[in-house]
């Protein structure tokens, strides 16, 4: 029945349109929407439904939201004009009959959020009610929200009453933002339209903007539906512009702050004193205002004291005349209205609701009314100084100054509700000591007149406020719950009941200490900093709260357990030393701290490294795994396994194969030589003693017959290994070769070879010692000799090094006897013919003059070989061959027992040594060795004790041989060297010049026109580490290996064969020859002929071919292009060419 009417109506209404055309439509610039002022009187309903079915410029209508302060005074001002006969108007709000008292927009984009609470004065975005307004009036069913013309401000209205109405248009097409408390949160945003959220994988971001151009940055924005978002926004105020990106596409909207709401004021009714105001979503300072007496004066210069609490400073006297209340509240430009603010007076509390309410409506508002954490109950005027303090908070402004009150008569005067109901209470009047007694039973309500100061009675339809005095809710956790917090205490987060006063302290109680704190209603926990402490059993928490002259304390408590010491890690300790150990909850005294390992042995003397954190104590001796437990303040931890730092070995005695009392350096070797087992090799070291605790053990080993120079030492403690441990035995000093001295006279020697030690060190020869030892090296020592040790003709002497009780030397001394020391002579007398200088017998020759061994004849040294892997340079004109070509065996009649040649050789090189080993075919065991070494520079150096001079661009050249199985000990080996070239050369005048050749005891030269190849031998060689006498013979032609070499034509190819001769040896010989080549200076022929200018070089080459290994050096070279030759500055490499290409 109720839809025909209302359709009959609409078409009524929109028939009506048409002939008269549309309402009058205005847009607002600050919110940019447009408004239609509905001329019709319609009911609230009705009102609302004929907004939603209007469209404007595309966009949809609803009952109009009003918002802001601007928004209300300009529709204000318009509203006059274009409403013509009522001028009252509906606007969005309303409540339930379920629900009374509390208005929600039921239009909109706000449609759905809070718009006022009358039970705790919380306005949702902007009220501006009437200051009795809104009512309870239940009979008179007055649920919406009207805009009420003869007082300009809101009213709660029945919904069937007609008037006028505004419908506004923008805001249904665009995101919505419910306001959030200025403290920030989580906010959702609804109404995204065309963007199918759920469909993108955008990244979204959202940004707020307000009037200074500062932003809030949204953060951990989330989808969640196809047309909403979430996110985390930060703490702010005012109003904002939104931006919601997408990356691609952006959508606008507009954002609040919930408006600022004041909860509790504690007045002040002297200029310049200051007002304590608390409430929520207040605005920082220099954004916040407050004002009072009705909105008439400014409470200046605001700041905050605390989260939630505020002072300003009034600036006039509260006098008899002026009312405090109303407030207003301005946070960032945002408006909060405040009627019926919780006032203090005398510790007490109390408001005073302006109000048109029956007596039965405003006894259900004193049940139902709250703030902060107090509820209240009906109060009753005691006392005139309480009359006159009310009087200037509550009356004064509005139409009436008149409450309801708690007093009420039954048999006596006594209060209808609160702590003191049932009791004859205390009353004042200004007319009456004690009040008449009601004439009417149904007369026992009394309310009070704060003009007067009097009581009166009242009928239960009396239209009143209420005056209401507050009351502490009890301090109550939700539930009972055990928390466990860290040694070094937490701060934990507790729901508890909303109670007490924001203006009052409160304090928590933790083992029998009070900490103080203020309550922060603008959130619905406590978060309480629990102490640092440790212990097993758990504490009892509990919270009191102060409220006027009484303690209240929860009637619960929650319980609060240190939780016990959790161990994480350690450090690996040493057999005898300290552990770290890590973990939480250790607290931080530590003698409240003990550790044990296994369980029954103390680990001494705890030290706090860092608080809860590490700790650090002195192990008992062990060694293996073991585990360490922590008890705090009898709170055990977990247990925690740990290793103690395994034996190590860092050394050992010097010992040799025979074996002997080995001596180990080391760490954790413990203290127990039983739990200890050391092994060298396979062998078991015996009889293993504590020399050091924890360092130094001996062991007794014994003879090593593996053959190894480096040995393994294995240890290990109870089955801990130790890492395996290295070390070489001590081989006996090896002695290669000592500087030669002079018999009967004290030299200074130098002795080389491998080994030596500077421990204890001894140096003998033959029997007598060496004294005043200088050790420069493990292979360089030197040493004083008074030389009165004869010496055989043949043989050197012993030269013995002995460290570390370890011996070992070789026949290598000689001395310098006085045949030897004399250099050749000039027929004038000049030694080495004034051009050298004598050194041990031999002439150094300065340069210019190193043609032959006297220096009597000038010559300068060819140019450094040109060396071309292998490969002669240009060779032209005559050459020089010098061969190593055969090793023979020889028995005591000079008959050949065995020949290798060593054109059978194959030849390897070292990579790194550059040395150069032969292999001869048939499994024979004889292996030849090369080394040779290209000096550039003029030096001097030593072989076998023998000084050898080395000109520049000289070849030093060293064969070893090893391996020969001799017949017969008595046999002799010949190492068999040849050097050929062409009998005749020309000079550079063309005639023919014979060579020639000269040779000494250990040396020859080759002499061919003006170039000379010069092959020194030292005196001495090696044979199995005994230097021994050289002895070179030439071979005549007739010796079957000359024949062997087909060179027997003397005029046309000069042969010179040579052979090193040495007795039998068990492991090897050395020999070394020198070679070096010269170009002998002359400006003119014999004949006058002019030199042409051209280069003459002297071209070494080393090649492996038929013949052997073969040093070939090619004089007198004209070469009349420039060459690009490739050198190397030391080793020379060798490779297999043919005999021709010699």
């Amino acid at each position: 029945m109720y839809s025909q009417r209302y359709y009959i109506l609409l078409f009524s209404i929109i028939l009506f349109q048409s002939v008269l055309g549309a309402f009058d439509i205005l847009n607002f610039p600050t919110t940019g929407h447009n408004y239609e002022f509905v001329n019709l009187n319609l009911t609230a309903l009705e009102a609302v439904e004929y907004c939603n079915n209007q469209t404007y410029l595309g966009n949809k209508g609803y009952l109009v939201t009003i918002t802001s302060q601007e928004e209300n005074n300009w529709l204000k001002s318009k509203s006059l004009t274009y409403f013509t006969t009522i001028k009252d108007f509906w606007i969005s709000g309303s409540s339930s009959l379920e629900e009374p008292g509390i208005y929600y927009f039921d239009s909109g984009p706000e449609i759905g959020q809070l718009f006022y609470n009358i039970y705790n004065d919380t306005c949702g975005i902007f009220c501006d009610f009437t200051v009795i307004e809104p009512n309870l009036m239940f009979k008179a069913n007055e649920t919406h929200i009207q805009f009420y013309y003869p007082v300009n401000t809101w009213n709660n209205k029945n919904p069937t009453y007609k008037s006028p109405f505004i419908c506004e248009y923008i805001g249904m097409e665009l995101p919505n933002i419910e306001p959030i408390g200025t403290l920030g949160g989580k906010i959702e945003i609804t109404n995204i339209l065309g963007w199918n959220l759920l469909g993108q994988s955008s990244v979204y971001t959202v940004s707020f903007n307000n009037q200074r151009q500062e932003t809030l940055n949204c953060q951990n924005v989330k989808v969640l539906s196809n047309t909403s978002l979430s996110c985390d926004l930060p703490a702010g105020s005012g109003a904002y512009n939104v931006t919601i990106s997408n990356g691609s596409k952006q959508l606008k909207t507009n954002f609040r702050f919930s408006p600022p709401h004041i909860s509790l004021i504690e007045p002040n009714f002297t200029q310049n004193s200051e007002v304590t105001i608390s409430g929520f979503n207040f605005a920082n300072d220099s954004f916040m205002k407050f004002y009072v007496t009705n909105n008439s004066y400014e409470c200046i210069n605001a700041k905050q004291i605390r989260n939630g609490v505020m002072v300003c400073t009034i600036t006039l006297n509260i006098n008899f005349n002026i009312s405090f209340l109303p407030l207003m509240a301005v946070a960032d430009g945002l408006n909060g209205q405040s009627i019926k603010p919780v006032f203090t007076y005398n510790n007490r509390y109390f408001s005073c609701w302006k109000s048109a309410t029956y007596f039965n409506e405003t006894l259900i508002y004193a049940n139902k009314v709250y703030q902060e954490g107090m509820k209240a109950y009906m109060a009753i005027v005691e006392t005139s100084d309480m009359a006159n303090y009310f009087h200037r908070v509550c009356s004064n402004y509005g139409s009436s100054s008149i409450y309801y009150t708690g007093l009420i008569y039954n048999s006596f005067f006594t209060a209808i509700n609160g702590p003191q109901a049932g009791q004859k209470v205390k009353y004042y009047d200004s007319n009456y000591t004690t009040l008449p007694t009601p004439i009417s039973p149904a007369s026992t309500y009394y309310s009070y007149d704060f003009i007067t100061f009097t009581y009166t009675e009242r009928i239960v339809n009396y239209s009143s406020g209420l005056l209401a005095e507050y009351y502490s809710v009890q301090p109550q956790f939700s539930t009972t719950k055990t928390y466990t917090v860290p040694t070094n205490g937490s701060t934990i987060t507790m729901d508890i009941n909303v109670y007490g006063s924001s203006l009052e302290q409160s304090f928590f109680t933790f083992r029998g200490v009070n900490t103080t704190f203020y309550r922060d209603y603008t959130i619905q926990s406590i978060s309480i900093p629990i102490p640092a402490g440790a212990g097993v059993a758990p504490y009892p928490l509990s919270i009191s709260t102060y409220f006027g002259s009484q303690i209240l304390t929860s009637t619960n408590t929650q319980l609060i357990q240190y939780a016990a010491p959790v161990l994480q890690g350690s450090s690996k300790p040493e057999i005898f030393g300290d552990i770290t150990i890590s973990g939480t909850n250790f607290n931080k005294d530590p003698q409240l701290v003990s550790v044990m390992v296994n369980g029954n042995k103390p680990c001494t003397n705890p030290k706090m490294l860092t608080t809860h954190q590490k700790i650090s104590c002195t192990l008992p001796s062990g060694y293996g795994t073991n585990s360490i437990t922590i008890n705090v303040n009898g709170s055990v931890s977990n247990s925690l396994s740990f290793t103690y730092i395994g034996p190590t070995i860092n050394g050992t005695s010097k010992i040799t194969n025979r074996g002997g009392n080995l001596t180990i350096t080391g760490d954790n070797l413990f203290d127990d030589p039983n739990l200890l087992l050391v092994s060298v090799g396979s062998l078991k070291c015996e009889n293993i003693s504590i020399i050091k605790r924890n360092e130094v053990i001996q062991c007794q080993i014994p003879s090593i017959n593996n053959n190894q120079t480096r040995q393994n030492v294995s240890l290990s403690l109870n089955g801990v290994k130790a890492p395996l441990f290295q070390f070489d035995l001590s081989t006996y000093p090896t002695v290669l070769y000592s500087t030669r001295g002079y018999f009967n006279t004290t030299t200074l020697l130098t002795i080389v070879g491998t080994n030596f030690v500077n421990i204890s060190l001894a140096i003998d020869i033959e029997s007598e010692p060496c004294y005043n030892i200088t050790f420069y090296s493990d292979t360089n020592l030197t040493c004083y000799f008074n030389g009165q040790t004869p010496q055989p003709t043949e043989d050197s002497l012993y030269v013995n090094v002995s460290s570390f009780g370890i011996s070992g030397g070789a026949f290598v001394f000689n001395y310098i006897f006085p045949n030897e020391t004399k250099c050749p002579t000039s027929p004038a007398g000049q030694v080495c013919f004034g051009h050298g200088q004598c050194f041990e017998g031999k002439c150094k020759c300065d340069d210019g003059w190193t043609s032959n061994n006297n220096c009597s004849i000038p010559g300068t040294p060819s140019d450094p070989p040109i060396i071309d892997n292998g490969t002669i340079i240009n060779p032209s004109g005559i050459n020089f061959t010098s061969a190593f070509i055969y090793i023979r065996e020889l028995d005591t009649l000079s008959q050949s027992i065995k020949v290798l040649a060593m054109s059978s050789v194959t030849w390897s090189q070292n990579n790194v040594t550059k040395e150069l080993t032969g292999r001869f075919p048939n499994n024979e065991t004889t292996i030849v060795r090369a080394n040779l070494t290209v000096y550039n520079e003029s030096t001097t150096i030593n072989f076998a004790g023998e000084t050898i001079f080395m000109p520049a661009n000289s070849i030093k050249y060293i064969i070893e041989v090893t391996g020969w199985k001799f017949a017969d000990q008595l046999n002799t080996l010949e190492l068999i060297f040849q050097t050929k070239t062409d009998a005749i050369s020309k000079d550079s005048c063309g005639r023919d010049i014979k060579v020639t050749a000269d040779n000494s005891e250990s040396a020859y030269q080759v002499i061919s026109e003006n170039a000379i190849l010069n092959v020194n031998f030292a005196k001495r060689h090696y044979v199995d580490h005994r230097v021994m006498l050289s002895n070179y013979v030439v071979l005549p032609y007739d010796d079957p290996l000359v024949n062997k070499t087909e060179i027997i034509n003397e005029t046309s190819q000069f042969t010179l064969t040579i052979a090193i001769k040495t007795s039998s040896f068990n492991d090897y010989i050395l020999v070394d020859p020198s070679i070096s080549s010269l170009i002998l200076t002359k400006t003119t022929t014999n004949n006058g002929c002019s030199k042409e200018s051209n280069w003459k070089i002297i071209v070494i080459a080393v090649v492996c071919s038929v013949v052997g290994v073969a040093i070939l050096v090619a004089s007198a070279i004209i070469i009349r292009r420039k060459l690009k030759w490739q050198r190397e500055d030391r080793s020379l490499k060798m490779r297999e060419v043919s005999a021709k290409e010699q």
